[in-house]
């Protein structure tokens, strides 16, 4: 079956729709701009909306929608530390712990980009779940095998596409090879091991061939695999607010309290509806396990439930953070001015 291209993925509905990534790259290069300006020099090119920046003694570390932890030149230091009392760092990212360094925080508005109205909101599942991810790394492999273990990959959408690196390879060969080095680099033990290297022979995996946005609609619960999770930081990305403006349960794996963070800013998380109590659950706690059990045991749940009525609650919950992510992105295009205003000035 035809794996996604990068081209594919980004003709999707909530790239086209809400136009994020061209949004993301705007305002990182209006901050860029702002530095210039104040005489800050760019040593650390990471990503386009990722890098490092220095005037004389003061760092200055640009992060968005990308954990800030990759920015850091010694990776291996606990989130207080990764950077020193004379850096700042610029992001969207939320923090839940004291630090040495500043945060100079996106305002809640920022997510604003990701608004858009879904075409499809007729939710009408035919498996149990959705479980589409891109980028190869060993901790979305750990949660594949999970689901291979617990949900069984023929009653879901699976879309596993071993990207490496963040670049396409179109040889499949080269994507099993790279997902077995990734096996024998970090699995943690032998039954890991076996698991992971008997799923290397399936990819990458594709096993649908309908619409790529259809799959939310047409499944029980769709399972989200954020960018990045962490016990410290979280980070969001299209991927979560994808599911949250969709008329359909959903579960995500991100960093510590994300479900929380969710609820904080007035999203409706379902959680009436789906067990996310693995959301307060810190990595090393069996995260990847409980997580796909608790899936498990939403989606036994789900099937007993009159259909009408969750449709029903789903559709509401999707309609209200529809409406919120609208106000968001009105709010956002109001403030984007006077907030690199501030930022300016604080730099002067």
């Amino acid at each position: 079956m035809t794996i996604d291209t990068p081209t594919i993925i980004h003709k999707g509905e909530i790239w086209q729709k809400s136009q994020c990534r061209s949004q993301e790259e705007h305002i990182v290069d209006r901050i860029y701009l702002v530095l210039q300006q104040n005489h800050f020099q760019k040593t650390t090119d990471i990503s386009h909306t990722r890098s490092v920046w220095q005037r004389q003694n003061l760092k200055v570390v640009v992060s968005l929608v990308d954990d800030f932890w990759d920015c850091a030149s010694n990776r291996a230091q606990e989130t207080p530390y990764l950077f020193d009392q004379q850096t700042l760092v610029i992001t969207d990212n939320f923090v839940s712990c004291p630090t040495l360094y500043r945060l100079y925080q996106m305002p809640a508005s920022f997510y604003g980009i990701y608004y858009h109205q879904p075409d499809n909101n007729s939710w009408s599942p035919d498996r149990d779940y959705s479980f589409a991810v891109n980028r190869l790394d060993y901790k979305r492999m750990q949660i594949l095998a999970e689901v291979y273990q617990h949900l069984r990959f023929g009653v879901g959408y699976v879309n596993f596409n071993c990207d490496i690196g963040g670049f396409y390879v179109a040889n499949t060969q080269a994507r099993q090879q790279a997902f077995l080095d990734q096996v024998r680099i970090y699995a943690g033990s032998p039954n890991e091991e076996k698991t992971l290297s008997t799923l290397a022979h399936m990819m990458p995996l594709k096993n649908y061939d309908i619409e790529h946005d259809n799959i939310f609609t047409r499944s029980w619960l769709n399972l989200v695999v954020e960018t990045y999770s962490s016990d410290n930081v979280i980070s969001f990305s299209e991927k979560i607010f994808r599911c949250l403006v969709t008329p359909a349960p959903w579960a995500v794996y991100a960093g510590r309290y994300s479900v929380a963070r969710l609820r904080q800013l007035g999203f409706d998380v379902l959680d009436d509806v789906v067990d996310h109590s693995y959301d307060g659950l810190m990595e090393m706690q069996h995260k990847i396990s409980n997580f796909t059990l608790q899936a498990r045991n939403t989606i036994t749940k789900l099937k007993t439930q009159d259909w009408h009525s969750v449709r029903s609650r789903c559709e509401s919950a999707a309609q209200h953070n529809q409406k919120l992510l609208k106000e968001f992105f009105q709010e956002w295009t109001q403030q984007q001015p006077s907030w690199l205003d501030q930022l300016s000035r604080d730099f002067a």
